[in-house]
C-alpha cells in the first residue's frame, strides 16, 4: 500500500512508471526550438491497477532542464 489513492476510483492499487514510446516519451521545454536530448526529460506516472487511470506525471530529472 502506497497511501496514494485513485484521484477516478478511490482504491489504492497504485503503480508506479515511466511513459515509454518506440523511440521516446520526452517533455522538451518551450524555449527549446530543436528537440536537445541533453535539454529533455523522461516522464514518469502513476497509474491505477483498478481502472486504469493515469496521474501524477512528473519528470524524471530536472537536472537536465
Amino acid at each position: 500500500m502506497t497511501g496514494i489513492k485513485c484521484p477516478k476510483c478511490g482504491k489504492e492499487e497504485i503503480i508506479k512508471g515511466e511513459l515509454k514510446h518506440s523511440g521516446s516519451v520526452l517533455f522538451v521545454p518551450d524555449n527549446h526550438k530543436k528537440m536537445i536530448i541533453n535539454k529533455a526529460s523522461g516522464v514518469k506516472v502513476d497509474a491505477c491497477k483498478n481502472c486504469g487511470y493515469l496521474f501524477n506525471f512528473y519528470l524524471k530529472d530536472l537536472g537536465n532542464l
